[in-house]
């Protein structure tokens, strides 16, 4: 019985990914759905010590997806976006603590204007000593409501910004995670090594650099649920953008074709069964959406997941 039980495990780790986790505020009692608790970051780090996880930086992961090396299910790498001052505050010297990397996904306009909640170019840079720096948008607008010429030109006043205070950034992680194939195009123009959303799920070798979902981690981190994400490989063909009438009617997704059964869920709508048909979802869901920003979801038996943004414009 052990041997089996020791060979369920082994079985099981060889169909693990890496993860991503990204973070916001921390011990910040204003924004709960946003802010991690560093009492519970702290017994998190403990478990990933104990259970020999690697906690790697991001461009480790980037070149590895590159090069085409093989994936430890046991890495992990943190991003936090958006640069609040209680990372600076709170959170950093938990990290330098544990000799964890990180990369931080910089508002450059919030540090260019001094914005009193969010790290300054000086805090930047002496964080920047102990992780990498991301570009994370000079406006952190909506990037699907903007021209491509917009947002190529708030990205370059981004770099440009970065490059005044000596802080380089090879990885761009999009503003609420929100994108679609004009944002991917302007944003890929600026040569970025690896590009990031907020898409729920992990990390293979067959993964896309320019495409990597990351895991929110905050709140009460449930290590089981936080860890247990696998990736699905899967091509979206419908919805490619929102509505105009804001009706869903056909969702249309390409995945493997030993997949026989998968679940769906629409924002607003919840979740569902739904048969795969020669490795095709082809669902009429003919729905009418319930807000602007609509998160699409599918999930396996074995937890593999991949999921889709659509942002009304």
């Amino acid at each position: 019985m052990r041997l089996l039980w020791l060979s369920l495990l082994f079985t099981l780790s060889l169909f693990s990914d890496a993860h991503i986790f990204v973070l916001h505020r921390f011990d910040d009692v204003r924004y709960p759905s946003t802010s991690t608790s560093t009492n519970d970051l702290r017994d998190f780090f403990e478990y990933l010590k104990k259970n020999e996880y690697k906690v790697i930086t991001l461009s480790r992961l980037s070149d590895a997806l590159k090069e085409k090396q093989s994936i430890d299910p046991k890495w992990i790498v943190f991003t936090i976006d958006d640069t609040f001052k209680s990372f600076y505050n709170n959170a950093l010297e938990l990290f330098k603590e544990y000799k964890y990397p990180f990369t931080l996904f910089v508002y450059a306009q919030a540090a260019q204007k001094n914005y009193g909640d969010y790290m300054s170019w000086q805090e930047l840079q002496e964080s920047a000593q102990y992780g990498e720096i991301g570009a994370h948008s000079y406006a952190h607008n909506h990037l699907v409501s903007l021209s491509a010429q917009e947002i190529m030109k708030d990205t370059n006043k981004t770099m440009q910004l970065l490059k005044k205070y000596n802080l380089e950034a090879k990885a761009y992680a999009y503003p609420y995670g929100e994108y679609d194939q004009k944002v991917f195009n302007a944003i890929s123009s600026f040569g970025f090594d690896t590009i990031l959303n907020q898409n729920s799920g992990a990390v293979s070798e067959k993964s896309s650099r320019f495409d990597l979902d990351r895991i929110a981690l905050t709140g009460t981190i449930d290590t089981n649920h936080a860890l247990h994400y696998k990736y699905l490989q899967a091509k979206w063909l419908l919805p490619l953008n929102y509505p105009e009438d804001e009706i869903l009617k056909d969702i249309e997704i390409e995945v493997e074709k030993e997949i026989k059964d998968i679940e769906l869920y629409v924002s607003g709508h919840g979740w569902q069964k739904v048969k795969v048909k020669e490795g095709i979802i082809k669902l009429l869901f003919d729905k009418k959406l319930k807000s602007k920003r609509v998160r699409i979801i599918i999930k396996t038996a074995d937890n593999r997941y991949s999921s889709k943004i659509i942002v009304k414009e």
